[in-house]
């Protein structure tokens, strides 16, 4: 049987393997193309998954190792819960700095990206079991939420994107996903 941790990141490690096996049949080309000064490319969202995967993964980490991890209470309840809900909204939020990095080649994206799967799944079939209730993440609006709000959070969050990827593959002229 599958741990907890894992059973609530399923939807958002099945539909993220869809999703990068559509990146990865991409030509380059494609991968790179803006049609506006200041958009971000098919590329640059890609990366943005990646860091904010790798943010997860290492606050995570950090957060068990410390041995700090507070409970979780209503207001990180909510909290998740407006994360999400502002997530379905079809409105452009601006990505923090950290995350909103330019790609530098693809082959050091799907490379990287590969690495950081990895390491997400190795904290999933590792996550303690007394700390699902704990807050392990810091999201930069929400504040402190579970792991099970982290993963909805990822899974919410690039499927946010899906209307931003449609619209690059429909005026650049390639394959929608």
């Amino acid at each position: 049987m599958k741990k907890y941790t894992q059973m609530k990141a399923s939807p958002y490690l099945r539909d993220s393997e869809l999703l990068w096996e559509w990146y990865v049949g991409l030509s380059a080309e494609s991968r790179g193309y803006k049609s506006n000064h200041g958009e971000w490319s098919v590329d640059d969202v890609f990366r943005h998954f990646m860091l904010i995967e790798e943010m997860l993964v290492g606050q995570v980490v950090s957060r068990l190792a410390s041995g700090k991890v507070k409970r979780s209470g209503l207001k990180n309840w909510r909290n998740a819960k407006l994360l999400l809900a502002a997530l379905w909204i079809p409105k452009r939020y601006k990505a923090p700095a950290g995350v909103s990095e330019s790609i530098e080649s693809v082959e050091f994206v799907l490379e990287d990206w590969r690495k950081v799967r990895k390491d997400l799944i190795d904290l999933l079939n590792d996550f303690p079991l007394e700390h699902l209730n704990g807050l392990v993440f810091k999201h930069p609006s929400a504040g402190p939420i579970r792991i099970s709000d982290a993963m909805r959070f990822l899974h919410f969050h690039m499927r946010h994107h899906y209307p931003q990827l449609r619209s690059l593959a429909k005026r650049g002229g390639f394959v929608e996903f």
